[in-house]
């Protein structure tokens, strides 16, 4: 077994991790006419009616007014009694449903306008989100991630990052074997079509039916998500940037185990 947590492992410098981590590069706009506006699907995972909640979900109806030429606006119901599933399979439902072409950002959120995890309104923080111009914005700046090691459920972490993940993020070579510390949780995030696309459609299909299928209770896959999404789409993105960047430097001739050039800015 490949996981071996370490929970005294030395502290890390300050300064290493953002509570929002910046993604790679600036923001890009693949797929769009020169001087367009990015496209943008709104999704929201809906669960079941309760009696506190907006069942028109009227203030989910006003974020696409907001965005200068609108945005498309998707709600995924959780059937009333189903046990499975959770906020995460309606996400990972509409990427499998939209990879080959999805629009150039989605934001993911809750049906619930306001919530612990954030402060503000979900319309202050998706205008935050939209107007940060970053690739990947989490917006639950009141819930930071402890040590994965630390979590309620490492060891259904560690058997599920043992089957399903480790084949396409291999654990040997990400950069910490604590990748939560520091990153904001709370399943509420922007996320650009690019660093989706940096794992195959094959990799969202086989964890949608894991959710839907593993028999652990939907809060739980819930919460194992929560702690990974970054590394899906900041983490592993990064990793592949360097990997392009290291190929790059031995296609020009140099010595990729030296210092980087300065003439030479980094691919990314």
């Amino acid at each position: 077994m490949f996981w071996h947590p370490q929970p005294e492992a030395p502290a890390q410098p300050q300064g290493r991790r953002a509570p929002t981590p910046y993604p790679v590069g600036p923001p890009q706009r693949r797929g769009t006419a020169t001087g367009s506006r990015p496209s943008l699907d709104i999704v929201v995972s809906r669960g079941p009616p309760t009696p506190w909640q907006d069942p028109a979900l009227e203030w989910a109806q006003e974020l696409p007014k907001s965005v200068k030429g609108g945005a498309r606006l998707q709600v995924y119901g959780k059937p009333r009694n189903e046990n499975r599933g959770g906020i995460c399979s309606a996400y990972l439902k509409h990427i499998v449903d939209n990879y080959d072409n999805l629009p150039d950002f989605i934001f993911f959120i809750k049906d619930e306008e306001w919530s612990w995890t954030h402060t503000g309104s979900i319309k202050e923080r998706f205008l935050e989100a939209i107007s940060s111009q970053r690739r990947y914005f989490n917006i639950n700046d009141a819930m930071e991630l402890p040590s994965v090691y630390n979590s309620p459920h490492v060891s259904l972490i560690e058997q599920w990052y043992t089957d399903h993940i480790d084949k396409w993020i291999p654990f040997s070579q990400i950069p910490d074997p604590d990748w939560a510390t520091g990153y904001r949780g709370g399943n509420q995030f922007l996320v650009h079509k690019t660093l989706i696309q940096e794992l195959p459609k094959q990799f969202y299909e086989e964890m949608y039916r894991w959710v839907m299928t593993c028999g652990i209770p939907s809060q739980t896959t819930d919460e194992m998500l929560e702690t990974t999404w970054h590394l899906f789409f900041v983490i592993w993105p990064r990793m592949q940037a360097e990997k392009r960047r290291q190929n790059k430097l031995a296609d020009l001739g140099y010595n990729v185990g030296q210092q980087f050039p300065s003439s030479l800015p980094p691919v990314v």
